[in-house]
């Protein structure tokens, strides 16, 4: 199982969902930061496992006069095991947070980057000699 996290489009009102992901905070190592933003837009507390990978993409945010910028962001993702929390804990920098399958999971994610990357933790997962409940609380974030 894997936790996605959506907002909604401006738009459209679709709901748009994503691995949850954020930003370092100053001293803060990578896996530290995926727990700390699984944490604050999921409510879920969860335990890094392993790497899964990295993905570099482009967005453009509005400086403090309003004009558009474009930065550059790299997120590295990780294999979370599910230790305890609640979705009513979040924060509500998310509209929606739900539980999938891979499967589903994969189907659903609005960005192909992270469809790559929960087919990549499916075939991990998949060949993981240790795993012996196909229904374990597993998750990716970055």
């Amino acid at each position: 199982m894997v936790v996605l996290a959506a907002r909604r489009h401006s738009g459209s009102g679709v709901l748009l969902w994503t691995l949850p992901k954020g930003h370092l905070d100053p001293g803060e190592t990578p896996a530290e930061a995926a727990r700390r933003e699984v944490r604050e837009e999921t409510g879920i507390d969860a335990e890094v496992e392993r790497p899964l990978g990295d993905v570099t993409y482009w967005y453009v945010r509005r400086d403090a006069p309003g004009r558009p910028r474009r930065v550059l962001k790299q997120v590295r993702f990780f294999v979370m095991r599910h230790r305890g929390g609640r979705f009513g804990d979040r924060d509500d920098e998310m509209d929606a947070v739900r539980w999938f399958s891979l499967e589903r999971a994969e189907a659903c994610a609005a960005r192909e980057n992270e469809r790559r990357l929960l087919r990549r933790a499916r075939c991990l997962l998949e060949g993981d000699p240790g795993r012996t409940d196909r229904r374990s609380r597993r998750g990716l974030a970055g």
